[in-house]
């Protein structure tokens, strides 16, 4: 059975997040993860679930948590206390290390050998670029790279062709929550 057969016997559930479809994926393919690696951690919601479903695993959380010019999500203020929220919540984890900093410098500061590499950080076609660029040769194989994008909306086309581009289309799987997970083993 290949992997994309193995990964379609994950029995979804309507309340599943992005991040508990990665873990099932990666349960489903046998990976156990030594290094975690997520780009575009924002609130920790999805470091919690890898936390949960891996607590053994060193979890690297990138993202730079600050305002960008033209957000109208957060003001200045409150991307420092979204940071705040993070470390407070991350504080007692010895194996989790929020880094704030752009995701290719963080890949330059990251031990090789990532098992899992999620993907949900500048969601253009330069932000998905990089971040597969710098981090790719980092992955273990065999391992999991996922991220989260609607394919079949216009809004994400550039973001797929930075992904097809990269991993190659018929080498990414779309699953449910609009995640897409390649098995990185060639």
């Amino acid at each position: 059975m290949n992997w994309r057969e193995r990964i379609q016997q994950i029995t979804l559930t309507p309340e599943m997040t992005q991040g508990e479809y990665i873990c099932r994926c990666a349960d489903k393919l046998g990976i156990e993860p030594r290094y975690i690696v997520e780009i575009g951690s924002y609130r920790g919601a999805t470091a919690m679930v890898f936390r949960s479903w891996f607590p053994s695993a060193k979890l690297i959380m990138v993202d730079p948590w600050t305002h960008k010019i033209g957000d109208s999500r957060d003001s200045i203020a409150e991307w420092e206390n979204i940071y705040s929220r993070v470390c407070d919540e991350f504080a007692g984890d010895i194996g989790t290390f929020p880094l704030r900093c752009h995701s290719a410098l963080a890949s330059c500061y990251c031990p090789d050998g990532i098992d899992i590499l999620y993907v949900n950080g500048v969601h253009t076609y330069e932000g998905v670029m990089s971040d597969l660029t710098h981090w790719l040769p980092k992955m273990r194989k065999p391992s999991i790279v996922a991220g989260y994008d609607d394919r079949y909306s216009e809004a994400f086309e550039p973001i797929w062709e930075a992904v097809d581009e990269t991993l190659g289309a018929t080498n990414v799987w779309l699953g449910p929550t609009q995640t897409w997970i390649h098995y990185h083993d060639l």
